[in-house]
């Protein structure tokens, strides 16, 4: 599947146009780890080359960062013939910056 591109930004870096929003596969009702990997690496084998995630994807203050690592470890185990050197995970801080409005 040819997914068309665009350069990220001012940047000569290229994303597809479709992404992948990994909020689903981090909050509640999400699936199962091992079957949120699938979906991440399908993603990946259809040729999106953009994953956006957050540090407030997940369930509670306890599973902090749920997404980011689960987006990590399907990287880190995906075995198709994409090159992941080429994926771009876009993420975002949200849950530390509430503490630190809580705090001050």
């Amino acid at each position: 599947m040819d997914i068309p591109t665009i350069n990220l930004g001012q940047t000569n870096v290229k994303i597809t146009r479709i992404g992948l929003g990994s909020m689903p596969l981090s909050i509640y009702g999400r699936p199962t780890r091992n079957d949120a990997i699938k979906v991440i690496h399908r993603t990946i084998d259809l040729g999106i080359m953009l994953i956006d995630t957050a540090d407030a994807y997940c369930l509670d203050e306890n599973d902090k960062n749920y997404s980011e690592l689960l987006i990590h470890q399907a990287l880190q185990t995906y075995q198709g013939l994409a090159d992941i050197n080429k994926i771009i995970v876009a993420t975002k801080g949200f849950l530390n910056s509430i503490l630190l409005f809580t705090i001050f």
